[in-house]
């Protein structure tokens, strides 16, 4: 993230499973200066300050980072540096980060697909470029205002989407308005062009209808987290009017999409192979005795790192299978591990389903870090250190941490350790000044 003082600055977040209670748990790890963005330098950063923090790389069970290349690259990227370490610190690309390239993808696909969004772009360019023309906007339309297109958020644009979709008729009173008061002879032109062209032609009022059905799934999602040749004018003229919308729009993105979804999540296939037979419980009660076997056998080899193991094949099979037979089909992963962690019989078992609960799914909560950084650190506070800032920034983030601190004895302790240095100093002042005293006595007798 660019900053204030042009400066790169580095979040980071710690996913553990905490031990007492065993519930998985993110903590805000603080924010660093980047000087060098590629995989070595943000690798070395992330090195030193889990270093700084005594964490040992060979602890690592899980990373996660967004989808830059020098994050995600199969050979200079910041995970694989680490998995050449630490074979065990599986990476998982951020799930929304995937969902929504997915979506670039399908944007991006044909031209019809690009000039929707751009349609959409313009008809909130041509208001917001004018109070005047604003105005008119407020009086047609009583409803949902305008907004801009996000270029990274990709959920906040149903936001845009849905405002014109459910209100089009309106908005295209407003720019026939502006076409008729606007004195502007380039600005009639492109209000009377969208009003009559774009906002009535048939592509773009499917298309819409299409996009807003993707984009709510996606912003509901992220809330709770072959391409067709048809390039001959012959063929198209042979096209009815909705067969050609299917193959030269609606199919592009469907397939798209179909590529874009299987290529983004192939990394999730991986981990389905490895930790899938302990997603439900449903699904490990389905292995029989020779598969769940396997499964564990498996499961030890991903978590090997040269003579170093974290669990055993054997003793994980027999207390898995005893484990099944008793508990009940409706609890997941978590309630599992909180079972585990009462009867306090299953040492591999416990292993298994924190390893499983410490892999990170998204990065989000790193990212909402930096929703706070840009409120702590603006223009006014653009000399602020990097100690101050990250102190700020833990008591912003952690606030639910920070609100069950006791002050009172937070503020005894701060003043009895300052008192115990000045005293400590104090007495060292008066030693220094008896020594000086007595060497001054002495030259005055010589």
């Amino acid at each position: 993230m660019a900053e204030a003082t042009i400066k790169s600055q580095k979040g980071s977040m710690l996913r553990f499973v905490e031990r007492k209670s065993q519930v998985s748990e993110n903590q805000n790890a603080g924010f660093l200066n980047v000087d060098d963005t590629t995989g070595q330098g943000l690798f070395d950063v992330t090195h030193d300050e889990l270093k700084s923090l005594g964490l040992d790389i060979d602890d690592i069970r899980g990373q996660g980072y967004d989808n830059g290349s020098n994050m995600k690259g199969k050979h200079g990227g910041v995970q694989k540096k680490f998995l050449d370490i630490n074979p065990r610190a599986f990476y998982t690309p951020c799930g929304c980060h995937s969902l929504y390239l997915t979506l670039c993808d399908m944007a991006n696909t044909c031209d019809k697909a690009r000039n929707f969004f751009g349609t959409i772009q313009r008809i909130y360019t041509i208001f917001a470029n004018s109070s005047k023309r604003w105005q008119v906007l407020k009086d047609k339309v009583k409803g949902l205002t305008l907004k801009s297109l996000s270029t990274t958020r990709w959920e906040s644009r149903v936001e845009s989407v849905k405002a014109i979709r459910l209100q089009m008729l309106d908005i295209r009173e407003a720019l026939f308005q502006v076409f008729e008061d606007e004195n502007d002879t380039i600005v009639q032109s492109r209000a009377k062009s969208l009003a009559e062209n774009e906002l009535g032609d048939f592509q773009f009022i499917v298309a819409i209808g299409i996009w807003f059905d993707i984009l709510y799934i996606v912003n509901f999602v992220s809330k709770r987290k072959k391409q067709f040749d048809e390039n001959s004018d012959s063929q198209d003229a042979l096209l009815s009017a909705e067969e050609s919308f299917k193959v030269n729009y609606f199919l592009y993105i469907v397939d798209q999409t179909i590529a874009s979804l299987t290529t983004r999540f192939e990394q999730y296939q991986e981990y389905e192979n490895i930790f899938g037979f302990l997603f439900t419980l449903d699904k490990l009660k389905s292995y029989d005795d020779d598969s769940l076997k396997s499964c564990c056998s498996c499961f030890e080899a991903a978590l090997k790192n040269n003579d170093k193991y974290d669990i055993d094949t054997n003793e994980l099979y027999l207390e898995l299978r005893l484990l099944k037979n008793f508990l009940p089909n409706s609890i997941g992963p978590t309630e599992v591990l909180r079972y585990l962690k009462e009867v306090d019989c299953f040492p591999n078992a416990i292993i298994t389903y924190r390893v499983l609960l410490t892999i990170p799914v998204t990065v989000v909560s790193a990212e909402r870090s930096f929703s706070k950084l840009k409120l702590l650190r603006s223009y006014l506070r653009s000399t602020i250190s990097q100690e101050r800032l990250n102190g700020l920034a833990l008591i912003a983030i952690e606030n639910d941490i920070f609100e069950s601190v006791n002050y009172e004895m937070l503020i005894n302790n701060f003043a009895t350790e300052n008192a115990k240095e000045w005293h400590s100093s104090r007495t060292k002042y008066v030693a220094s000044s008896f020594v000086e005293y007595s060497c001054i006595c002495a030259l005055v007798t010589l």
